[in-house]
């Protein structure tokens, strides 16, 4: 704002705290009612109404007579004071709702408090006494104020406040706490004269507000003993797209076409999130008011589920991801719950009913089966695609692990099930996981990406530090509301969803098919049709070849060392061992130590190198050095006599810390020296390096795939700084490990290097340089192409070193790094590019055809709820007139609602959505108000319009291209 018109604006604040250069002698008022007695003198104003009329104590009154908590001020001469309406002598009359004195009023405590949104506050308030009365707290709710108290009520909170409440703090971090203290603010800001403190009680309201909510928008008050016959997550909002039997699907969708059986899949994804932490809080109970009934799964079974599982047996052996490996590890003390696991809709991002449960230690297997199939509890005959970070080891023994849990959550046998990794997480799996359970590659599931979770934790997030210490029953009562009002704003906001994904879909259909048309052609047909097949074969038969991948032909450097373990057991059946720990033993714990002496040679490198949690980090990395070191010394008297002759020459000479001694592997003696050694033991570690060379190369590939994918999606999608550091630190992580692993395959190759010598060898496994370390886009598995920026000018300095003058990393180009199937390598690189085309094109046709479902099963759904709520205008015995009229209004009400959604979802698909959504620079150039005032409007609307035509004509041609494919090849897809 420029600096005359914050002057301009400064002194009409500062004008509003006088009487705005009026005098007024009578009041206005009075003459506008047509009062007959003689007018007051004008000395109030409201800060509520509407302008800044004054007014006299008697107008004030009247008006006021139906807006009691409006905040008046008085002029006293001097400025305007602060003053109560009850002190003026407003007096409230519940028990009669047309408002008239009572014949028997009952005064209520005189330090009666109703908490309203723009403050607290003290009043004057009569009970009803006489025949006609109600208990106090009935009176009270008619008059639209919740009673803190069954009996004898002293506090109460305003509906309007309540609701004000729940929609503020669904949308952000607001606390009850903090509330409170704004109202309290509201109220005096100085302190001063604040009424006691009804924190306590505003927090249990509105508790027992969002439960009875609940309650009562599920239909549970419109039914006859509603609370007492509410089953199992009947208090959740459900997605109106995806598949329901017998809500929104055809009668005989199970006879359809296989090649449309897709159409009805449910698509579920799982997460677990670990900053929804829960304190323990020893003698305390809190069993919930709705525990069970909405998204929460139901306590009692699940911990009883739980307890059969003390230890968590299932580990995981995939290379990228490590969660169940360190489920046992992760620091439990003090905590009731260390986060929760959760099951939702993987499509339109609604939490499943009974689909989200407390992780007690870790993201165990025991934890997410029970939430991912009570999630699934309402599936009969439908088929399930499963999104999970770890589906690749969760999914391998699953079926078994249910027959552990209860009847009513195991899968009927009818329902088929499959599995795959989200996008984004699925590039930090090896590339075996990849392949196989990236949702590029799995048909039917079109352009879903798995990530659904991130985004719905993005919002729960909010939550975390105000439900850290509540007890559990609040704690699962408050997120239930939380996730209620997320899945309503999903609900509310699916026809736009739907419509704008379609619109974006036709257009990148048309671009897709069009190059896979192009790429086809100058391909050999003969190619074409055995790499078809092979797919094809592979998409109906997971256990047959992945055309997409070969698996690597070196060993891991696990399996070398179980092989060398189990030779020596063969060998020791006939020649006793000359210890009861084998030489192959041996040289694991000098791998081991190996290890450990890079990761404190990294920690002390690092920035943080001084930080307590660092410096604790080396002392505990030391000491296992030292201990294992001890170890060592006494194996290579038995194995390695040489070494002794060498560690007692240098006894007490060590003048640095552990990690500096050196270990004596055999490539660090020369080759006389290695002749002394146990038989065998220089040929051992010479195939244990090759395997840690080939090992560290996948880690880097992988390590930078991952960093690749992070960076591309911050550019694209993250924005703020909170966002932004959290991808900072996790670039920083894969970083580390991959000069952890550049530092291992570097020493490796040394040593085998001393055994070996200079050889043929040398052309596979390469000197690694810095420069050699990167990513490589295309290369990877990576099925989608990057994004095109619109309207972007990009200057290059020098364009000599754009991408044309890029060189590939031999990293990249061993045999196995990048996935292939046949023997000449280059004719496998084709092929896989050939068949991440196909599956683009392929994904983005289902994509369409699930959306065109979902539009009609979303209004199917919309009318499904409006009927249902028909259904509930039927009333029972006990009703009186008024409550029968409540009844059929709410009912008319609710499904007037849901057809409105199914009205404007019709109008919404009528049109053309907007091209582009307007998202906030992260700077923004400031314009003078005299510029924003002098835009031209007309100029404005003209590009409008040609944009709109634009989209338009883009719209009617991706349409013609999707209907009209002119490659033959693609129809046997």
């Amino acid at each position: 704002m420029e600096e005359k018109r914050a002057v301009e604006f400064l002194r009409e604040f500062v004008r509003l705290e006088g009487r705005g250069g009026r005098t007024p002698q009578f009041c206005h008022s009075c003459f506008d009612g047509l009062r007959l007695t003689v007018p007051g003198e004008p000395l109030f104003r409201c800060k509520d109404c509407w302008g800044t009329q004054l007014e006299c104590l008697a107008c004030i009154l009247i008006n006021h007579a139906r807006l009691p908590f409006h905040r008046i001020r008085r002029w006293d001469g001097q400025f305007f004071q602060k003053v109560k309406l009850s002190a003026l002598g407003l007096r409230l009359q519940l028990g009669h709702e047309d408002s008239r004195p009572c014949v028997n009023p009952q005064t209520a405590p005189k330090d009666f408090t109703i908490l309203h949104d723009n403050g607290i506050h003290k009043v004057n308030a009569d009970f009803c006494g006489c025949e006609q009365r109600v208990p106090e707290r009935i009176q009270m709710l008619r008059s639209e104020v919740f009673p803190a108290t069954i009996r004898h009520p002293k506090t109460g909170i305003t509906l309007r406040l309540l609701e004000t409440f729940d929609k503020i703090s669904s949308s952000g971090k607001l606390s009850i706490y903090e509330h409170y203290q704004g109202l309290e603010r509201l109220t005096d800001n100085t302190r001063i004269d604040l009424p006691k403190s009804r924190y306590k009680a505003y927090a249990r309201v509105n508790r027992q507000f969002a439960h009875l909510t609940m309650l009562k928008r599920s239909g549970r008050g419109s039914v006859k003993d509603g609370i007492e016959t509410t089953n199992a997550g009947d208090l959740a909002v459900r997605c109106p797209a995806c598949p329901r039997e017998g809500v929104n699907l055809p009668e005989d969708w199970q006879s359809l076409p296989p090649e449309t059986q897709f159409l009805y899949r449910l698509l579920l994804a799982l997460d677990a999130n670990f900053r929804l932490k829960n304190l323990r809080r020893p003698g305390t109970h809190d069993p919930g008011l709705h525990s069970g009934l909405a998204y929460f799964v139901e306590t009692m079974d699940y911990l009883a589920h739980i307890a059969k599982y003390p230890r968590q047996k299932d580990i995981s052996s995939c290379a990228g991801f490590k969660t169940l490996a360190h489920a046992e590890t992760k620091n439990a003390a003090g905590l009731q719950s260390m986060g929760v696991g959760m099951c939702l809709c993987a499509r339109h991002e609604i939490v499943r009913p009974n689909g989200i449960g407390d992780l007690q230690k870790g993201e165990r297997y025991c934890n997410m089966d029970y939430i991912a199939l009570s999630g699934a509890r309402e599936v009969k005959a439908l088929p399930i695609f499963w999104s999970y970070d770890i589906a690749c080891q969760w999914s391998i023994h699953l079926f078994t692990r249910m027959k552990a849990l209860p009847k009513h959550l195991q899968l009927s046998p009818a329902s088929v099930c499959s599995f795959g990794v989200p996008k984004c997480h699925c590039r930090g799996h090896k590339l075996a996981c990849q392949v196989n359970y990236s949702m590029n590659v799995q048909p039917g599931v079109g352009q879903s990406c798995g990530e659904a979770p991130e985004r719905v934790w993005n919002g729960l997030n909010a939550s975390a530090a105000a439900t850290k210490e509540m007890l559990p029953g609040g704690r699962r009562d408050m997120l239930d509301r939380r996730i209620g009002c997320h899945n309503w704003d999903k609900v509310s906001r699916i026809a736009r969803h739907i419509h704008k994904k379609l619109f974006e879909t036709y257009g990148e259909l048309a671009k897709h098919e069009l190059a896979h048309q192009q790429f086809t052609l100058i391909l050999p047909p003969d190619d074409i049709d055995e790499w078809l097949a092979e797919v094809v074969l592979w998409e109906s038969d997971k256990t047959k070849p992945n055309p997409y991948f070969r698996a690597q032909s070196h060993q891991s450097e696990l399996s070398v060392r179980q092989a060398l373990a189990e030779e020596e057991r063969k060998a020791a059946r006939d020649v006793a061992p000359l210890h009861e720990t084998s030489a192959s033993v041996m040289l694991s714990m000098m791998f081991i130590l190996e290890d450990l002496v890079r990761k404190v040679e990294q920690l002390l490198n690092s920035e943080e190198k001084d930080t307590p949690a660092y410096v604790k980090d080396v002392h505990e990395k030391r000491c296992q050095i030292q201990a294992h070191l001890r170890q060592l010394r006494e194996l290579q008297t038995v194995y390695m006599p040489c070494v002794a002759a060498k560690l007692s020459a240098a006894a007490g000479s060590r003048t640095g810390d552990v990690e500096e001694e050196k270990l004596w592997v055999p490539s660090e003696l020369t080759a006389e020296e290695r002749n002394g050694c146990a038989k065998g033991l220089a040929a051992s570690e010479e195939v244990m390096r090759v395997a840690q060379c080939e090992d560290a190369l996948e880690t880097i590939r992988n390590m930078q795939a991952a960093k690749c994918t992070l960076i591309a999606f911050r550019k694209i999608n993250v924005r703020g700084q909170r966002n932004t550091g959290r991808i900072h630190t996790t670039v920083k992580r894969l970083d580390a490990k991959s000069d952890f692993a550049v530092a291992k395959y570097r020493h490796a190759r040394d040593a085998l290097l001393e055994l070996r010598g200079e050889g043929d060898w040398e052309k596979v496994l390469k000197p690694l340089l810095d420069a050699d370390v990167k990513a490589l886009d295309g290369m990877s598995f990576d099925i989608e192409l990057p994004r095109e920026k619109k309207k972007r000018k990009v200057t290059r300095r020098n364009p000599q070193l754009g991408s044309g003058s890029q060189t590939i990393s031999w990293i990249w180009l061993m045999e196995g790094a990048v996935d292939g199937q046949d023997t000449d390598h280059a004719n496998a690189t084709v092929r896989v590019e050939w068949l991440k085309s196909r599956a683009r094109v392929n994904r983005r046709r289902e994509e369409v055809g699930l959306l065109g479902v979902e539009k009609e099963r979303t209004l199917l759904s919309f009318e499904y709820e409006a009927t249902e709520w028909e259904k509930r205008t039927v009333p029972w015995d006990g009703l009186d007139d008024a409550d029968v009229d409540g009844l059929r209004a709410l009912a008319a009400r609710q499904a007037d609602v849901y057809r409105s959604l199914a009205r404007n979802a019709l109008l919404v698909w009528s049109k053309p959505p907007k091209s582009h959504t307007i998202r906030v620079p992260d700077r923004v150039a400031v314009r003078t108000m005299e510029e924003e005032e002098s835009e031209d409007e007309d100029g404005e609307d003209s590009e409008d319009d040609e944009d709109s035509d634009a989209d338009q004509e883009d719209l009617s041609e991706a349409r013609e291209l999707a209907e009209n494919p002119e490659d033959p090849t693609l129809d046997d897809d």
